[in-house]
């Protein structure tokens, strides 16, 4: 069974490795961080972008009810993780989405305390501080990525984006679990698109010094290509986080609330200020 298929067997199998790569850290010298990898959803956010812009097209009940189905699907290996975007996005639009709608959505989230400031605040910290070069990614739309990038000074981002031909036609390109091809569709890792985003400008992506901050199970495979593994932990959890939780698919974790900033500092080895 392919495990990239089946989130569950992949928690499994990516829970071992995991464990051991914390048990060599103990005697380890502690990788030299670089490059910054940031999730964006219920990351940087404390709710899905996606699921937020179908609760203002169909109310809170509906969009929870479409939105989990489709993932819980997924968890199941009933459906392609790389499917979950196409069966979200195709919601969407077909209820009235606009691509423009994307940057409203990240506009009220951070009008109304839907955006992790302080964790915001102390990445750019960091990257000012210490020269890590920081690169926001989503597997949502690329806009709100950019929209983030542009609004704080993160100097790059990533994600999906989406084919519009009068209506959603799927996506020039999607972020995924793996390189490769979805029903015609080039999908790539967060790692292999920050790669590819960053060499445009010269610069060159280290795996080996390269850190990844997310919030749950999804971005495991991409935690593990990457030196070290971060995991933010909500305070109130969805389903995917706290199987992340149980199978400890981190290298360090670090607890969402007033002293966030010191936590990621100490977990990518730079200390607690």
């Amino acid at each position: 069974m392919n495990t990239t298929q089946n989130p569950l067997l992949s928690a499994f199998v990516s829970s071992a490795r995991f464990a051991g790569r914390r048990t060599a850290a103990r005697f380890a010298k502690p990788p030299e961080i670089e490059t910054l990898i940031v999730d964006v959803d219920r990351t940087l956010t404390r709710e899905d972008s996606p699921k937020l812009a179908l609760e203002a097209l169909c109310g809170k009940a509906e969009a929870n009810r479409v939105f989990h189905s489709i993932v819980r699907s997924a968890v199941l290996g009933r459906i392609p993780v790389e499917s979950i975007n196409g069966e979200v996005f195709g919601e969407l639009y077909k209820r009235g989405f606009r691509r423009a709608d994307w940057v409203r959505i990240m506009e009220e989230q951070e009008r109304d305390g839907g955006l992790r400031l302080d964790l915001i605040e102390a990445i750019l910290t960091l990257s000012n501080r210490h020269g890590i070069t920081t690169v926001l990614a989503t597997r949502s739309s690329e806009d709100a990525a950019l929209w983030l990038a542009h609004r704080f000074g993160f100097g790059h981002a990533i994600g999906s984006r989406e084919r519009i031909n009068g209506s959603f036609d799927g996506f020039f390109r999607m972020i995924g679990v793996v390189d490769g091809i979805h029903q015609g569709t080039e999908v790539l890792t967060k790692i292999t698109a920050a790669s590819r985003l960053l060499a445009e400008g010269g610069r060159t992506l280290v795996p080996e010094r390269t850190a990844v901050l997310s919030n749950d199970l999804l971005d495991a495979f991409e935690m593990l290509a990457s030196a070290k593994g971060v995991l933010l932990v909500p305070t109130k959890m969805n389903t995917l986080e706290r199987l992340t939780g149980a199978f400890r698919l981190y290298d360090e974790k670090v607890q969402d609330g007033p002293d966030i900033g010191p936590q990621l500092y100490a977990a990518l080895g730079f200390g607690r200020n």
